[in-house]
């Protein structure tokens, strides 16, 4: 049997990365120091609106939102969790990624986007929370003069 790694046995990771915004930052220590995960913890997601369930699955509105290369928030930013805590990926898991894809892009009408997903040794990802989730971005769109093109403004999310 192998030894479980020490950063699987918190449900916080990486603190001091998460101080971008202060209120999750506080989410962070309080789950800290209670040993519980914030995704666990009865109300999750408090006051973001589920837009989406399956398979176990959730798919909620994210806040704050991610922001762009420029300090602006994305468009959109959806929070893709399952409601079972683990690390590995089964089957049904990654159905519900495909589902949750096609929810996105066929219900709420995105044209394009992107998924950011950490996971492993937070030392190597830079992940915050032992509980994997992904997340949904569709950019803020800017019209530059030169060269006269609309384009997506790139959005933050550093892995690592």
């Amino acid at each position: 049997m192998s030894k479980v790694p020490d950063w699987m046995k918190s449900p916080v990771a990486n603190v001091d990365y998460a101080k971008r915004s202060p209120a999750y930052y506080e989410q962070l220590l309080e789950s800290a120091r209670t040993g519980e995960c914030i995704f666990c913890a009865p109300g999750f997601p408090n006051d973001q609106r589920i837009v989406w369930e399956a398979h176990d699955w959730v798919l909620c509105e994210c806040r704050p939102k991610r922001r762009d290369t420029e300090g602006q928030e994305v468009d959109d930013h959806l929070l893709f969790y399952p409601l079972h805590h683990g690390e590995e990926m089964c089957l049904s898991d990654w159905l519900a990624l495909g589902e949750a894809y096609d929810f996105v892009t066929k219900e709420l009408g995105w044209q394009g986007g992107g998924v950011g997903w950490r996971f492993g040794d937070p030392a190597i990802s830079g992940r915050t929370i032992v509980h994997r989730h992904m997340h949904f971005f569709r950019p803020r769109q800017k019209f530059y003069e030169d060269p006269g093109v609309t384009r997506a403004v790139p959005v933050n999310f550093p892995i690592g």
